[in-house]
């Protein structure tokens, strides 16, 4: 068996910059098609804004080809 991780964690800023990349988009293009400014997916990216709305976060990641799952985890049931 070996010890290389199978899985990668990476933020949700880095995975839109990551994805926006791959689909040579640039900030302008996919904010364009999401609906929202250059500036504002500028500021997803660098990690500037907490709180992004369902829907303009789902209007991003369908313009990236990406699927949104929310996993709701309880605190208290991991500390046992």
């Amino acid at each position: 068996m070996s010890d290389v991780p199978t899985t990668i964690e990476v933020s949700l800023p880095e995975l839109i910059a990551i994805y926006r990349d791959r689909l040579h988009l640039s900030q302008s293009e996919l904010a364009r098609v999401a609906g929202v400014s250059r500036n504002y997916i500028s500021l997803i990216e660098r990690g500037n804004i907490e709180n992004v709305s369902h829907g303009v976060l789902q209007k991003i990641c369908f313009q990236l080809g990406l699927k949104i799952q929310v996993v709701y985890e309880d605190e208290n049931e991991r500390i046992k």
